[in-house]
């Protein structure tokens, strides 16, 4: 390039000032991706090169480019660039670019920061497949944030020393577990179990080392078990030895009842053991046989003697006891002189050696002849109270037979206490005893069954006599009180009166005759007046029968019979109304009244006769429709048959009366008829309702399934569901034909809109997750609005708002995954902004959190002084002045030049620089992790960070280039 190129317009990354170009560069907007490519890869300045790599969003490309560059520190930045993609540190990074981005990694620390740090666990699987070293996998085992992945990499190990370092060092559960369950060395679980930091997993160690403990205990349980019957074999016989000598050698001082047979015994079990005992034992059973067969051949002998004097005593004894046993049996009338036959048998035995046992049966020979008399004086009493018993057995028996209380109450009595007296004596017979109480509790039962009845009786007086005291009462206060009436109770009231029947109680009977006497009382004038009414209604009816008599008398003269016989039904039924006449006159006037009428009615039988054939025809053509009535009740043809069935109502009508006896039941048959077909027209006509709604529940219910299913996003699902459910609306019988075309366009037009989105379910994905981030969005801007006048009037509590924003978070969190990368940046920059005014508006709803405002503020400010304290004391440079003469241009263009190739240089600080420029990097990381603070701080603190990292970078880059020129 010629020297007056340079003032050629050109872009101002294609300065020739690096920083110039450096500026251009972060200018640049994101979506000149080719542009920052270019610059990327062919700037001849590493910071414009890494300050253009910075904004490639290509993982593919930043590998490539930090692959190829020959600068080390572009290098370390695509580096260092391509791990904070690999492990999500930048929002809304997708899963394929943070694969990508991790392809492009070859450092094994790399991919161990990757494993146990990113934020996809399918990331952070792939780092880990390509990680073979222990020590790697363990620290992966160790402090990866997702399950899975500790998992896996626990699954992979091998080295039990690492197994182990998990086991203790890790703190999730999941990793230690495993890590536990690989180990078998009891030594190292015991270590586990003492020092591990999960308690989890120290109580799993500490089972496992149970359990190899009890696994060699019951092998050396098995081991002894082995032997331990052949020992005990030993032991048993030489035991048994043992005991057969201590038996021979105590067999001497025991008892001999049974000593042949001991040592009978003895013998057989010691030829038992033949060859199998040792000879001091064998020396001690033939030493004690002798004396043990001495002792028994001596006790033989003390036995027989002792026999002997026994059986002496014994035969005394037996006789005695004969004679004891005899008198206890007496029982009897001759109980007394067998008594005396004992006695004198008893005198003559002879006496025995031993005193003591002839004073005891001396004794017992007593007592048996007290008993025997003291139960023969029993006897003659219990004889004499059985016959007594009998007695009132019997008598008690006849009274409970026919009994009548309570004038049987005395005798009754009289006999219970004769009966108590006989029991006080001791007497006690099972079946008089029977027979008694079943008498007594008959009667029992009949003294109470006649006090009920008694009870019942008085109560039914009571009851029946107030009910007259009412009735009679309201009679005598009724307006309408007739002379039948009155008299009747009249009547009733004397009777009740003289009767004087029994009552529950005195009081009773003094209430029931004062009211009553009162009523009869009332009754009195009343009576009289209508006895004086009644004779003068007699009197006036007398008057009227005569004019009745007169006018059926009349009737014959009638030449219409039809007319005859209606007048002669009227004339009859005013002479009930007028029946009562005086006495002396009603049955002269009744008489005349009644021979007038049966002439008439001998004139009236000729159209009786005529009325009677036409009201047979009448029932003949009713008997006919009662059978076509009831030969159409069972028709299921609905429509026609009700047609018949009215046209055969109409007809009823039309015909005229049928016979009075027979009207009723022939209208009562055509009615149930006529009602049993329309009944089981109805009932038919519900049943096809509840038919036709129950169809119509299903599809209704089926319409709101599909309309459901219309607005799904799990196409192939909601496809199968939707087929389902038109193979089920199939199956699904008629409706009401006026709903039935509505329903169906319904379902159709819900089917018909999710196929319509099915086609479109690319553009409808990115629109529903549009939509739902433009919510969030807006739900968030709404928390704090840019305008003071469009804030909201009710003000929210801290909590409230807290609460709102963090759910608002973990909804964006939710979505921003789901849109393009291009979107996401452009809707995140306003997914910040409306978090920094909700924070700036309400700072005490997220104090001691993430977005806690001051400690964003802090933190920034911290970030600051960190990145400030790495720059090096720096002159003032000329601030650059754009403007000025070609002259003055030309020579500012040339010192740059010369400052560019210049020879002088700092010395080599290389290792500083690259851990200052990693704290810058982190710094700058930490600095885009800061919530939001209030707009007015952050811009500032913002502005100082930006100033000092730019420094920072132009110091870095001069000692760079200073480097560069002194080699």
């Amino acid at each position: 390039m010629g020297l007056f190129d340079k003032f050629r317009a050109q872009p101002r990354w294609k300065h020739s000032n690096p920083a110039t170009r450096t500026a251009a560069v972060e200018e640049l907007p994101l979506d000149q991706q080719d542009t920052l490519v270019a610059i990327a890869r062919e700037d001849r300045d590493p910071g414009v090169r890494i300050a253009a790599l910075r904004k490639v969003l290509s993982p593919t490309v930043i590998a490539e480019v930090g692959g190829q560059d020959a600068d080390h520190r572009v290098r370390e930045e695509a580096t260092t660039l391509l791990l904070d993609l690999a492990i999500g540190a930048f929002e809304g990074t997708e899963q394929g670019e943070c694969l990508a981005a991790l392809a492009g990694l070859t450092d094994p620390k790399h991919l161990l920061t990757v494993a146990r740090t990113a934020a996809n666990d399918i990331v952070a699987r792939a780092a880990l497949d390509r990680l073979q070293d222990p020590g790697a996998l363990g620290s992966v085992a160790r402090k990866a944030g997702h399950a899975g992945v500790r998992l896996e990499a626990v699954a992979r190990l091998d080295d039990a020393h690492e197994l182990a370092a998990v086991a203790l060092r890790s703190e999730f559960k999941d990793a230690t577990i495993a890590a536990v369950e690989r180990l078998s060395d009891r030594v190292v679980l015991e270590d586990i179990a003492a020092r591990a930091k999960n308690k989890t997993a120290a109580k799993r160690a500490r089972a496992l080392v149970r359990a190899i403990d009890e696994a060699a205990a019951t092998k050396a349980a098995a081991e002894a078990a082995a032997l331990e019957p052949i020992l005990a074999e030993e032991a048993r016989r030489r035991e048994a030895a043992l005991a057969a000598c201590r038996r021979l050698e105590r067999l001497p001082s025991s008892g001999l009842d049974d000593g042949e047979a001991l040592l009978a015994e003895i013998d057989r079990a010691w030829v038992q053991l033949a060859g199998a005992v040792d000879q001091e034992l064998a020396a001690r059973f033939a030493a004690a046989r002798p004396a043990a067969e001495e002792a028994i051949a001596r006790q033989f002998e003390e036995r027989a003697e002792r026999t002997r004097a026994f059986q002496a005593i014994a035969e005394g004894v037996s006789a005695r006891r004969g004679i004891c046993e005899q008198i206890d049996g007496f029982a009897g009338d001759q109980t007394m002189a067998q008594l005396g036959e004992s006695r004198a048998a008893w005198a003559a035995l002879e006496p025995l050696d031993d005193a003591a046992e002839s004073a005891r049966w001396q004794q017992r020979f007593d007592d048996a002849c007290r008993a025997c008399e003291a139960r023969h004086r029993a006897l003659v009493r219990q004889r004499e109270s059985r016959e007594r018993a009998e007695q009132i057995c019997g008598e008690i028996e006849r009274l409970a037979g026919h009994a009548f209380f309570p004038q049987a109450r005395g005798e009754w009595q009289a006999l219970r206490r004769g009966w108590n007296q006989i029991t006080a004596t001791g007497f006690d017979d099972q079946a008089l005893h029977g027979r008694f109480t079943e008498a007594d509790t008959r009667l029992q039962q009949l003294e109470t069954e006649a006090r009920e009845r008694r009870a019942r009786a008085q109560q039914e007086n009571l009851e029946r006599l107030e009910k007259l005291c009412a009735e009679v009462e309201g009679l005598a206060a009724a307006e309408t009180l007739t002379l039948k009436a009155g008299e009747r109770a009249t009547r009733e009231i004397r009777a009740a009166l003289d009767d004087k029947a029994p009552l529950p109680a005195r009081q009773d009977h003094e209430r029931i005759d004062a009211r009553l006497e009162a009523v009869l009382a009332a009754l009195a004038p009343r009576m009289k007046e209508l006895r004086e009414l009644d004779e003068w209604q007699r009197w006036a009816n007398a008057g009227v029968q005569e004019e009745l008599c007169q006018k059926v008398e009349a009737l014959m003269q009638v030449e219409d019979l039809g007319v005859a016989a209606k007048q002669l039904r009227d004339l009859q039924a005013q002479w009930k109304q007028v029946a009562i006449a005086p006495r002396d006159q009603s049955q002269v006037l009744w008489n005349r009244f009644k021979a007038a009428t049966d002439a008439a009615r001998a004139r009236c039988d000729v159209y009786y006769a005529q009325q009677a054939e036409q009201q047979a025809a009448h029932q003949a053509r009713k008997e006919a429709l009662c059978q076509q009535a009831e030969a159409l009740s069972g028709s299921s043809d609905w429509i026609r048959t009700a047609e018949a069935i009215k046209a055969l109502q109409a007809e009823w009508k039309i015909v005229g009366p049928a016979p009075r006896a027979q009207e009723k039941a022939l209208w009562d048959r055509f009615h149930a008829a006529c009602d049993a077909f329309f009944t089981r027209r109805r009932d038919d006509l519900q049943s096809r309702k509840e038919l036709w709604a129950g169809n119509l529940a299903r599809k209704e219910a089926l319409c709101a399934q599909a309309e459901a299913v219309a607005e799904t996003t799990e196409w192939q699902k909601g496809i199968e569901e939707i087929k389902r459910l038109q193979a089920e609306w199939k199956e699904i019988g008629p409706v009401r034909k006026a709903k039935a075309d509505v329903v169906w366009a319904r379902f159709r037009a819900a089917c018909d809109h999710f196929f319509e989105r099915y086609q479109q379910r690319d553009q409808v994905a990115t629109t529903s997750v549009l939509t739902e981030a433009d919510a969030v969005l807006t739900e968030l801007e709404a928390l704090a609005p840019a305008e003071a006048a469009a804030a909201p009037e009710a003000v929210e509590s801290p909590e409230a708002v807290g609460a709102k924003v963090a759910a608002l978070r973990r909804r964006w969190a939710s979505v921003i995954a789901a849109l393009p990368r291009d979107r996401a940046m452009r809707m995140g920059e306003r997914f910040t902004r409306g978090l920094a005014r909700a924070v700036e508006a309400c700072p005490a709803a997220f104090a001691g959190t993430d977005l806690d405002p001051e400690a964003a503020v802090r933190a920034m400010e911290e970030l600051c002084v960190q990145v400030e304290r790495l720059l090096e004391p720096e002159t003032q440079a000329p601030a650059e002045d754009e403007g000025g003469s070609p002259a003055t241009l030309l020579a500012r263009q040339l010192r740059e030049a010369l400052a560019t190739n210049t020879i002088a240089g700092r010395p080599d600080e290389g290792n500083k620089w690259k851990v200052a420029s990693e704290q810058v990097r982190q710094a700058q990381a930490a600095w885009k992790r800061i919530g939001p603070a209030p707009e007015a701080v952050t811009r500032a603190l913002n502005a100082r960070f930006q100033r000092a990292c730019a420094r920072f970078t132009e110091q870095r880059d001069a000692q760079r280039r200073g480097i560069g020129a002194g080699r």
